[in-house]
């Protein structure tokens, strides 16, 4: 079995990306190989020694499960903070620019509305955007 272009995993923005490629060759090695019969699984990569695949090779999942959530915890994201994502779609840009403008003033209001004390510490509502999609 093959797994192609697997750096798309190790380099995506999705910060989940990495997660869902050891899953991905996780299923692929298991079903590779069935009762007496051995079977191969060949990973495209043009960063062979990227710590994601070496770990993964070399540890297994658990492994990179574990250093996965290490890296979750010290970046700050989920499950150790929440994430919300406001998407909007409409035919006239500058309006929706401005209703995506309106809203992250909204959350920066909020943390103002808090004190500054407060906005800094976890519980404050981080404001990314807006971006197109």
């Amino acid at each position: 079995m093959v797994i192609l272009d697997a750096d798309q995993g190790l380099f995506a923005s999705d910060f989940r990306a990495t997660e869902r490629l050891a899953q991905t060759i996780t299923q692929v090695a298991g079903r590779a190989g069935r009762e007496s019969r051995p079977g191969e699984v060949m990973i495209q990569s043009q960063f062979p020694e990227h710590p994601l695949l070496q770990r993964l090779i070399a540890e297994g999942y658990e492994s990179f499960a574990a250093s996965a959530l290490e890296e979750r915890r010290e970046a700050g994201w989920p499950p150790y903070s929440r994430l919300a994502l406001l998407r909007a779609e409409a035919k006239d840009s500058a309006g929706l620019d401005a209703y995506l403008r309106a809203a992250a003033a909204s959350g920066h209001a909020l943390n103002e509305s808090v004190g500054k004390e407060s906005a800094a510490k976890e519980g404050a509502v981080k404001i990314f955007g807006p971006a197109a999609a």
